[in-house]
């Protein structure tokens, strides 16, 4: 507890004299504990900006460093309501005309004449196979074969699902690759069967067991009958095959959905052509360039905080948070270096940012893009550009694909040989699934996976693989932004500093509690005495009072 006084004796206000010494003997070395505190404050904010600033980037960059941003094909019909085309990054660029003469259609065969959709059917056993039907229009004979993967399936009929109905919803139940429907065609209902599936090899058959032992009466179930032998059901429509042409070669489809005519293309049939629709593949330069473009926006914003970071004023000589700083001078000159070097794998002479019409303004570090040159080295070699900035492979024939790779596989130009059944890459052997082949793990190809296509064997081609400068940024500012990366070792140091400060104030603290007693005490023996002595002087007076008068003589 501190000892008070209230300044009686000398009517000084003591508190307010005790409080203004104690601040002056405190305010110098408080002021400077703030003026630090606020200082590391600041520069402490300043790393968190950096490190945000740095977080976007790599966001901002991600798409570049993406190999799918320039793999990327377009495909584009001139007729799109008959024929749509959709390409894969595999597919090869170019024009082909197509003409359509034939979709593909479904099976389709109705049964029965029925007063609703409650009548009783029938009972017994509906039997689907799905396989190819021809007709023999001359003798009016149907001949059938199975397909080679469909297996029959049984459905069986009682007197729990024999109404119209409940065969229609057994028969959908059964996953048989039919589907039924009722239909009323304005004198009776009728029972429509079809294919799940186009194609002639999606032909049914269907072979009923009727419970009453004729299957030629035309009553009860055997009225769905539609097989070589009998056929009670009719045929609404026939199985067929799409039929088409590309570049003039003829090319029949089960599906309208066509995936294996062009490699790594999808075409979607959609109507028989009058004409030629021309299909264009091209390589999709709109997304590579943007791609590019977000490159370089994400390091200029970034150069931009920076800059504002370590600004210097020489009208007012004086610096901003982060000027001089040795951390932030590490992190511009690896920017830097990274933006100066040479991709020396990529292909198409396009090994260098420069060499893609991006260059630093010496004003203040950042990046421009010349759109001209850049677009003319995407419209000559869109992946050699693109392994300037990712990890992507290049082949160099059309036997070989690049598919993918992993973190660990190293750059460099790798040659593929393989003979069917085994392979190797750069001389290594490589496990084969199928036409793909994948480098060994602990190699210096490891992850890295190619594609053999078109049957190709011997020596099949190379693989020049990149590590572009996205990936080589994103390396530098994963190291800085680590748990124990520079930045954080920084800021950790920063935090040290703070709580130091923290601890010298605690000790500023107690030395001016320690201050404030000593002049309390000394007020007080000020006090004491200044009220003994007033004591005394009372004292005095009352006893000069009781003296007598002196004496007065005349003269």
């Amino acid at each position: 507890m501190s000892i008070t006084s209230t300044g009686i004796a000398s009517g000084l206000d003591i508190e307010s004299l005790v409080t203004q010494l104690v601040s002056a003997e405190g305010a110098v070395e408080s002021n400077r504990l703030t003026r630090s505190e606020a200082k590391f404050q600041a520069k402490l904010s300043a790393y968190g900006t950096l490190k945000g600033a740095l977080s976007t980037f790599q966001t901002a960059i991600a798409t570049a460093g993406d190999p799918e941003s320039f793999q990327g094909k377009t495909a584009t019909s001139s007729a799109p309501d008959s024929l749509t085309m959709t390409a894969g990054n595999d597919a090869l660029v170019g024009e082909y005309d197509v003409n359509v003469s034939q979709l593909a259609t479904k099976h389709s065969l109705y049964g029965g004449a029925y007063a609703s959709e409650s009548t009783v059917v029938g009972t017994g056993t509906l039997n689907f196979t799905l396989g190819t039907t021809t007709y023999n229009s001359s003798g009016d004979t149907y001949s059938f074969s199975q397909k080679a993967d469909s297996t029959p399936v049984s459905i069986t009929i009682d007197s729990s699902n024999n109404t119209l109905l409940g065969v229609r919803d057994a028969i959908n139940a059964a996953d048989a690759g039919v589907s039924a429907s009722i239909v009323n065609d304005g004198s009776y209902y009728r029972l429509i069967m079809t294919a799940q599936d186009t194609g002639t090899e999606n032909s049914l058959q269907v072979n009923v067991t009727d419970s009453d032992g004729n299957l030629t009466d035309g009553s009860g179930l055997s009225e769905l009958n539609f097989n070589a032998t009998t056929r009670q059901s009719t045929q609404l429509n026939a199985a067929q095959n799409a039929a088409f042409t590309i570049n003039g070669l003829a090319v029949s489809s089960a599906s309208n959905t066509v995936t294996t005519a062009l490699s790594d293309v999808t075409l979607t049939l959609g109507a028989v052509t009058s004409s030629s629709v021309k299909l264009t593949v091209d390589n999709d330069l709109n997304t590579a360039s943007n791609a590019v473009n977000n490159f370089v926006a994400g390091y200029n914003n970034l150069t931009g905080m920076i800059n504002n970071l370590t600004a210097y004023s020489a009208v007012s000589q004086s610096g901003s948070l982060l000027t001089g700083d040795a951390t932030t001078r590490t992190l511009q000159s690896g920017l830097r270096n990274i933006l100066n070097q040479v991709v020396t794998e990529a292909t198409g002479g396009h090994q260098t940012l420069a060499a893609l019409g991006i260059t630093t303004k010496v004003a203040d570090g950042t990046l421009e893009v010349d759109s001209s040159k850049l677009n003319t080295a995407l419209t000559s070699d869109q992946i050699g550009v693109g392994q300037v900035f990712s990890r992507l492979g290049s082949s160099n024939t059309n036997t070989l694909n690049f598919v993918s790779s992993t973190s660990s596989t190293e750059a460099g130009t790798y040659a593929v040989v393989f003979d069917g059944s085994s392979g190797t890459i750069n001389g290594i052997a490589a496990s084969v699934d199928g036409n793909v082949l994948t480098g060994p793990v602990g190699s210096s190809v490891e992850g890295l996976k190619v594609e053999v296509v078109g049957g190709a064997t011997g020596n099949i081609g190379t693989i020049s693989f990149a590590d572009g400068l996205s990936s080589r940024l994103d390396s530098l500012i994963d190291g800085l932004l680590a748990d124990d990366g520079l930045l954080d070792a920084r800021s950790d140091g920063l935090e040290v500093s703070i709580d130091d400060i923290k601890e010298q104030r605690l000790d500023l603290d107690a030395r001016l509690l320690k201050i404030e007693a000593r002049y309390r005490s000394q007020f007080l023996g000020m006090e004491t005495l200044l009220s003994s002595l007033q004591s005394t002087s009372n004292f005095l007076s009352v006893a000069m009072q009781q003296f007598p008068e002196p004496l007065s003589f005349k003269k």
